[in-house]
């Protein structure tokens, strides 16, 4: 009989962090061990990793699968994982990050009762250092219509372009493919996830504690992060301009305004001033649902056009 659950862990020398993140999600799953399997991927780690998955699935061999790939490419990675996960509902685990008391156990209760395509929760921002919540958690998620989930997704507002501490129904997974990027392959993938889910819940309860640390994409973007990012919401333009355009654009101008300066490539300035350039600036700046802090960047670089 297959698992309910998958939890998926990638893993590229995590020998710091890995074994803390693996204790975390064998108490999250107790006792639901039955129910629940873990696939571990190790992508050409170069430290002890290899040694820390294999002391781990010899000691939990009931739960554990455990591959090794050379992939060196998060996207590959997941594709790879997904494809060998036998639960009818996936979620992934960092390998640096850590969940909370009888999370998997808990949800699973709900997966089995509610049979929802996704089910999500809130990502626990922390820093190194933080004490974990106590105590068990409690979920008592609220379904949503697709539309609000999009609209909370597309305003930054609880939801991001993450697949940690979410769970979505594997045949739902397996029909959508990650691209081959390095990066921002969550930012690709989730909108499609989105798009075509139809029984949604959400708690604003989390459990998954998201470490957060100073050497964050936004601080290192480099020519090819940026690359992944501008076809990341290229995607999402595609899938979702029609209907929400002014939210949409929001999402260009975060590029234009945090990385502008940063880009050499007159091609790549040009594509993005293009897609902007669509918006009726009318629209965009009466409109209830846009944040401020928006209609004045848009303000800011259309002066600095001039």
């Amino acid at each position: 009989m297959n698992p309910v659950l998958s939890i998926v862990v990638t893993a590229h020398n995590a020998e710091k962090t890995l074994e803390r993140t693996l204790d975390s999600i064998v108490k999250a799953i107790s006792p639901g061990e039955d129910a629940c399997e873990i696939v571990i991927i190790n992508d050409a780690s170069e430290d002890g990793t290899s040694r820390i998955i294999s002391e781990f699935a010899v000691k939990n061999v009931a739960l554990t699968r455990y591959y090794e790939v050379s992939f060196r490419n998060i996207g590959l990675v997941r594709n790879f994982a997904v494809r060998h996960c036998l639960g009818d509902y996936i979620t992934m685990v960092d390998s640096d990050d850590i969940v909370s008391g009888q999370a998997f156990f808990n949800a699973l209760t709900l997966l089995k009762e509610e049979a929802p395509d996704v089910f999500l929760t809130r990502l626990l921002e922390v820093y190194e250092g933080d004490e974990p919540p106590a105590g068990p958690v409690v979920f008592e998620p609220k379904r949503i219509s697709r539309e609000k989930l999009i609209k909370k997704y597309l305003v930054h507002k609880e939801i991001q372009a993450h697949f940690i501490g979410q769970f979505i129904r594997r045949d739902l997974l397996s029909a959508i493919h990650f691209p081959d990027f390095t990066c921002y392959e969550d930012s690709f993938t989730f909108p499609e996830v989105m798009a075509n889910a139809e029984k949604i819940l959400y708690s604003r309860v989390g459990f998954y504690q998201y470490l957060k640390n100073h050497n964050s994409l936004s601080n290192s973007m480099s020519a090819e992060k940026l690359g992944c990012l501008i076809e990341a919401t290229k995607k999402l333009d595609t899938l979702f301009y029609k209907a929400y355009k002014n939210l949409v654009i929001c999402h260009w101008i975060d590029i234009l305004v945090r990385y502008g300066d940063r880009i050499k490539d007159t091609d790549t300035l040009t594509l993005l001033r293009k897609h902007i350039a669509r918006v009726s600036y009318f629209s965009f700046i009466t409109d209830p649902g846009i944040r401020v802090s928006y209609k004045r960047k848009l303000l800011t670089l259309d002066r600095v056009r001039q």
